[in-house]
């Protein structure tokens, strides 16, 4: 009796939906499992693998800070990648919007999807034997990405990755910078670096002004890299400024509120790092 109540939890536990939504392929074997609860960027492919100034790169990808949840299966017995990827694309057709999706050599190295994309060197296999999908849920706005390998030795594994998006936080940064450009008339947001995402800061902002219309100056500041002129420096953080006025457009804001400048070094502060500072210029 001991061992049929030990085998129908078993069971249960290999059918089980996970945390994301997707029904478990059947025989699945989770290998690992990892739950980050930090909130922090996260880089999504959304296109294939090519080399940019001959650096391997995906052509297209997008920072989104949020936290990650992966998990990783062993198919035992099934040497089919192609039954794999269509069993989960089947339900997320159902439930969300494929943002991309690619197969075997199309999808470029295997070795940076295993090692550089997912830090799972198990993953890594002949290039026509792997599947990548990725979509966006519908009603809970998480990124789920899946990830079907097969190595040399025909095991197949899945790696589904599910990044869940900051929404109390947002909603605490909208409030934190409407009062404060209501004072102070300014707002410093600390990136950390240059490649931390402003995607947060951009949503946030755009909420704002939306609601209190307002002319802004964005200021970038940044310390000088290894070898790099003052005035380098001040036309990279120019360039990040530029960049968030363009996002801050793209999410409906008239162009006119926004002013742009790079200081880059210019205006430091103790422990120098990358930041952008907002600065109210009129009410409208």
């Amino acid at each position: 009796m001991g061992n049929q109540r030990l085998v129908g939890v078993l069971l249960a536990l290999l059918l089980a939906p996970v945390a994301n939504g997707l029904e478990r392929y059947p025989g699945a074997i989770l290998e690992a499992e990892l739950r980050e609860e930090a909130v922090v960027s996260h880089r999504i492919v959304l296109g294939s693998l090519q080399k940019i100034n001959n650096v391997l790169e995906p052509e297209l990808y997008e920072f989104v800070r949020g936290q990650r949840h992966s998990e990783t299966y062993y198919l035992a017995g099934e040497r089919r990648v192609g039954a794999v990827i269509r069993f989960y694309a089947e339900q997320l057709a159902e439930t969300a919007d494929i943002l991309f999706q690619c197969e075997g050599r199309d999808c470029g190295s295997s070795n940076y999807w295993a090692n550089r994309v997912f830090d799972s060197p198990i993953l890594y296999g002949p290039e026509q034997f792997q599947r990548y999908l990725i979509g966006r849920d519908l009603v809970s706005g998480n990124y789920i990405a899946v990830y079907v390998g097969q190595r040399g030795t025909r095991k197949i594994y899945v790696h589904i990755v599910t990044l869940i998006p900051e929404a109390e936080e947002l909603r605490d940064l909208e409030a934190a910078i409407s009062a404060a450009l209501k004072t102070t008339g300014r707002y410093v947001a600390v990136l950390g670096s240059v490649e931390d995402s402003t995607d947060s800061l951009v949503r946030a902002l755009v909420q704002v002004l939306t609601t209190s219309p307002m002319s802004l100056a964005v200021v970038a500041h940044d310390g000088l890299a290894a070898g790099e002129s003052v005035s380098t420096a001040m036309g990279r953080t120019l360039r990040l400024s530029q960049l968030i006025k363009q996002k801050l457009v793209t999410g409906g804001l008239d162009p006119d509120q926004i002013q742009t400048y790079g200081v880059g070094p210019l205006a430091p502060i103790q422990g120098e790092k990358t930041r952008i500072e907002l600065l109210v210029l009129d009410q409208l």
